[in-house]
């Protein structure tokens, strides 16, 4: 997994430019709205970055000691961990694959707990806004087919879960595989929030109606549209600055047109 650019040179400035060995992203609960965390660490201690679609990032510092219970519950096609500690109580989803690295974090947590018998908590850190250095020369080009091509990576796994039907539908709606490559890098390399944040004004509003309409065909390819996949579009159509009448009449047209139950009944 590729971290975005702002959080890894936050982190490596944190740790004197380590590394670090253990990398997660998950699925947030942000006062009842659905944002991301990127969780890195190494064997003493892990910083969690959490923010939703447009705000900027919390930076939470916590010393495994810190931690007073760290519980992993696997419910198929997810891994839900809970971090508590005496300051907070942190819920994360993560995709089931990711087991092994949340089977790491737990090993490492153990074994600071073992070692270090005295238990107190740290504060947390103030909520800081984290900025993606403009001129790296890593940085992707951002222009608005690559963009268009980004947000539909950041739909296809907005929960975590890539079906084939939904790749081979992004194949099919891109055509071109330097575009859909392009595409994938941008979305890796930004991050959704900034993403978003810098494809918005790249956007004219034919573009941006051809850009909700793909995203929700994405969206419905498994016959439903799930809640975490309603809210990002909600997030979407607030950072694009959509109308909510205009972006209602493409919703209800791609409703009826991916709705087969009609013939059914």
């Amino acid at each position: 997994m590729q971290i975005p650019r702002e959080i890894l040179t936050d982190y490596n400035n944190r740790k004197a430019g380590v590394y670090p060995i253990l990398t997660l992203r998950a699925l947030t609960d942000l006062q009842n709205h659905l944002g991301e965390t990127y969780l890195l660490g190494d064997q003493e201690s892990c910083v969690l970055y959490s923010g939703g679609f447009t705000e900027p990032l919390e930076i939470r510092i916590c010393r495994y000691i810190a931690i007073v219970e760290a519980t992993a519950t696997r419910q198929d096609p997810f891994l839900f961990l809970e971090i508590r500690s005496d300051e907070c109580v942190i819920s994360l989803k993560f995709a089931s694959d990711d087991e092994p690295r949340i089977n790491s974090f737990l090993a490492f947590w153990q074994h600071a707990v073992e070692q270090d018998s005295s238990r107190q908590s740290l504060p947390d850190q103030p909520p800081l806004e984290v900025f993606r250095e403009a001129d790296s020369p890593a940085a992707p080009q951002l222009d608005a087919i690559a963009g268009f091509s980004a947000v539909l990576h950041a739909m296809v796994y907005i929960d975590d879960e890539c079906a084939v039907e939904e790749l081979q539908d992004l194949q099919l709606i891109l055509k071109n595989k330097d575009i859909i490559e392009k595409g994938r890098q941008c979305w890796k390399y930004y991050g959704t929030p900034t993403l978003l944040a810098e494809v918005a004004p790249l956007f004219s509003p034919e573009q941006k109606a051809c850009l909700f309409a793909n995203m929700i065909e994405l969206a419905m390819i498994d016959g439903k549209l799930k809640t975490e996949e309603i809210e990002f579009l909600e997030f979407v159509r607030n950072v694009m600055d959509v109308d909510q009448a205009a972006f209602d009449n493409i919703f209800t047209i791609m409703l009826a047109k991916n709705d087969m139950s009609v013939f059914f009944h």
